[in-house]
């Protein structure tokens, strides 16, 4: 019959002279805490993306699903977590926080919130008003293709807010808009570029329908 093993002094720490069968538990635990932490995550990810759902009936588990995908810096789970202070679903209403996340969503590239970073800046909610700063971050979803961002954008050319006002680029990108905006922003993004087409030449026209047209989206900068 073996003996009790041998206890080796490291230091002021005692260490068994047979740590094999130890050092495969702690492999075994970290093994189930990783497949447990998988499982964790894919039922987030899950509850995260259906939040829209989830937040109807259980809006808790919602918030905490995407908090902790969030927090990994998940970029869809950011947005999310920004809308959901945006419009107070499951939490209260917080455009400061709505800010924030948003923000990190979009320096990861994620168009729709950079659309949201630049409609913020646009109305000043969650930080000052800054026209400088909504048309770059509209500009930046609007190159990926996203058509409310190209409505935008089309729109801050109009006007000449947070850029100097540009007649043909407005044009461009309003057209640009109604081709891919959804049925009712569809109708508002031409009549718009109809409208300021009437003070337009036939040259400026030419320009901004070729620019449309060889127009391709591209990845964000």
């Amino acid at each position: 019959m073996n003996g009790p093993s041998r206890r080796v002094r490291v230091g002021r720490h005692e260490q068994s002279a047979h740590p094999v069968p130890v050092i495969r538990l702690i492999a075994v635990a970290a093994a189930t805490m990783i497949a447990a932490s998988a499982i964790a995550r894919a039922g987030d990810v899950e509850d995260c993306r259906n939040a829209e759902a989830l937040l109807k009936a259980d809006p808790a588990r919602a918030v905490s699903a995407c908090r902790r995908l969030a927090d990994q810096g998940d970029a869809l789970a950011q947005f999310s977590l920004g809308f959901m202070y945006d419009r107070g679903y499951g939490v209260q209403q917080d455009y400061t926080e709505a800010m924030r996340w948003y923000r990190k969503a979009a320096d990861q590239g994620l168009a729709a919130a950079q659309f949201s970073t630049g409609f913020m800046y646009n109305r000043g909610y969650g930080a000052q008003r800054d026209y400088d700063e909504a048309m770059r971050w509209f500009r930046r979803a609007a190159d990926q293709g996203d058509a409310e961002a190209q409505y935008n954008v089309a729109f801050m050319y109009a006007t000449g807010r947070g850029v100097r006002k540009d007649l043909v680029q407005a044009y461009m990108w309003f057209d640009l808009a109604g081709r891919s905006a959804t049925p009712g922003h569809q109708g508002y993004a031409i009549q718009y570029r109809d409208s300021i087409a009437r003070k337009m030449t036939s040259d400026q026209i030419a320009n901004a329908k070729r620019r449309a047209a060889d127009w391709t989206p591209r990845p964000s900068r």
